[in-house]
């Protein structure tokens, strides 16, 4: 299991401000994370359907 599958198990909370900052910094980490994988699947597509599109030999 990844790290990310890990973190969005628990079911953590901060005890005090400076914890939940933390945990908040570490969520919004995540959120980047995710949003950058996207990305990449995104551009993946599109480059798959522009080679089908031109019968890429590689296809």
């Amino acid at each position: 299991m990844s790290e990310q599958e890990l973190y969005m198990m628990v079911e953590d909370r901060g005890k005090d401000e400076i914890s939940t900052q933390n945990l908040m910094k570490k969520h919004e980490t995540l959120e980047l994370a995710v949003e950058d994988y996207a990305n990449n699947i995104r551009q993946l597509g599109e480059t798959a359907r522009q080679l089908t599109s031109e019968q890429h030999p590689l296809r």
